[in-house]
């Protein structure tokens, strides 16, 4: 959700950690990489999704539009 991601960033940013990535490749490289990823199961790459609470969960089955629009927040520009 997006005020999970907002409080997340925020968090990182009072901890003086970087909150975007310079030199991403381009999403269809990046999700080529990804299902070649050790992690990657027959479903897909897995993530740690952070919830509100401060809470994690390990997910998979995303579609490659949300993890496109997640790679863009992190796209340095």
């Amino acid at each position: 959700k997006p005020a999970v991601a907002d409080e997340l960033q925020a968090t990182l940013v009072a901890a003086g950690l970087p909150t975007r990535i310079n030199g991403l490749p381009d999403d269809q490289i990046l999700l080529g990489r990804l299902g070649h990823d050790k992690k990657a199961t027959g479903r897909g790459p897995r993530f740690v999704a952070f919830t509100s609470g401060g809470l994690a969960e390990l997910i998979s089955q995303l579609s490659d539009f949300t993890i496109a629009v997640c790679l863009d927040r992190i796209r340095e520009r």
